[in-house]
């Protein structure tokens, strides 16, 4: 079950770049996208460690649209990330988390440490989120 677990982050190109793909949504560099896909439980929460922060981040979305599970494993290392964002000056924004994990997160208080705000339904309503951030 742990190898269908995947974490990958977006692709980010610049104006220079030959070959750019027309529909790649063009974001700010201080805004990083990863998509995690399939069930995050103990022995797919490592996958959650594979998310890099650039100095340049000030907004990191999280799209959990394919994360159907979470346990408590893998709350506590996105409690991790959290906190190591936190200390960077980074904030997190979910998008499309689906029920059972949100139900998690509710339970454990995960919404009020990241904020309420900062969870949305879609990743177009995560990404203008993000572009608030980062225009503060």
């Amino acid at each position: 079950m742990s190898e269908e677990t995947k974490v990958n982050g977006w692709t980010y190109v610049d104006e220079d770049t030959p070959d750019v793909d027309e529909h790649l949504q063009k974001l700010p560099l201080q805004i990083r996208v990863y998509e995690i896909s399939g069930p995050l439980f103990f022995g797919a929460a490592s996958v959650i460690e594979e998310i890099v922060v650039k100095d340049f981040t000030t907004c990191l979305v999280l799209r959990m649209r394919s994360v159907p599970a979470l346990d408590s494993t893998a709350l506590n290392a996105l409690k991790d990330l959290v906190q190591v964002c936190e200390s960077k000056g980074i904030t997190i924004v979910f998008s499309h988390v689906n029920d059972q994990p949100m139900k998690v997160m509710k339970k454990a208080g995960f919404i009020e440490l990241v904020g309420k705000v900062n969870f949305q339904h879609s990743i177009s309503a995560a990404l203008d989120r993000a572009e608030e951030i980062i225009h503060k």
